[in-house]
């Protein structure tokens, strides 16, 4: 579905934050990035979605580069977007519309889905907003805001989902259906960024661990990676702190953020 071969990006002042990065995302995998804050997850997730072109190397969907060229020419740009849906961390970048059911029909309007306004609403009972559906979007709170924005984007039966930090905005309660709720979707590519790494184990079998320098440090198998402490050190996703024994003695522990179990 999506390939990245060698993908470097930069902002016009100069400042590199992602470098050399390639890997694959195959169809129907379950693949999390890890990295800590401003290590270029949600950048890289943005060049996957389009919404950023890279700085070197290229973004392939399907075998094709996807260029900002190509991105124009409608006919490839509706496909694209019907295929690769993202979900930011702030859902309020997303929502727009006057109502909650104007907001989730707007995306499969623009796409030509036959009766947008009945999309609108079977999407709204999976995510649990049906009540909601005459409500301003403002007037949600930080969890409804965050099940909208996910409504929004699998109205238009992605293929592939990027999902930036999804459960931010979650409650413990909120955030185990989340995770129920994408174990249950059949046939999706899912890539979810997150540093929480109890999460992580429920999000996927596959990890890609981003370096502080923008750097792909690791793709391969979650648990592996989970249980690697130089690694998650290396990563920024550990912690190390000294630990005094009651005879005096000290010496420092390294500690990953979560407990994974």
């Amino acid at each position: 579905m999506i390939e990245l071969d060698r993908v470097g990006f930069h902002y016009p002042e100069g400042r590199g934050v992602l470098e050399d990065v390639s890997f694959r995302l195959e169809t129907e995998e379950r693949v999390v990035l890890l990295g800590a804050n401003g290590c270029g997850k949600s950048s890289l997730l943005k060049l996957i979605d389009g919404l950023l072109e890279p700085t070197g190397g290229e973004v392939r969907y399907r075998g094709e580069a996807l260029t900002p060229r190509r991105l124009r020419q409608r006919e490839f740009a509706r496909n694209f977007r019907r295929d690769v849906g993202m979900v930011f961390q702030s859902p309020e970048a997303m929502l727009f519309n006057a109502t909650v059911a104007e907001e989730i029909a707007y995306g499969p309007e623009r796409l030509g889905t036959p009766e947008p306004a009945a999309v609108a609403r079977l999407w709204a009972e999976r995510l649990q907003l049906e009540k909601y559906l005459d409500t301003p979007p403002y007037r949600l709170s930080g969890g409804e805001k965050q099940r909208l924005a996910l409504a929004c984007v699998l109205a238009c039966q992605p293929r592939v989902l990027l999902l930036d930090e999804p459960t931010a905005n979650l409650d413990p309660r909120a955030t185990g259906w989340l995770v129920d709720f994408l174990l249950d979707q059949k046939g999706l590519t899912t890539l979810v960024t997150t540093q929480n790494l109890s999460l992580a184990a429920e999000l996927g079998q596959r990890a890609l661990i981003l370096g502080e320098d923008g750097r792909l440090l690791y793709d391969g198998p979650l648990q592996t990676a989970l249980k690697d402490t130089d690694l998650l050190w290396q990563a920024n996703l550990a912690h190390a702190h000294r630990h005094r024994h009651d005879d005096g003695t000290e010496h420092r522990h390294v500690h990953v953020h979560g407990d994974w179990g």
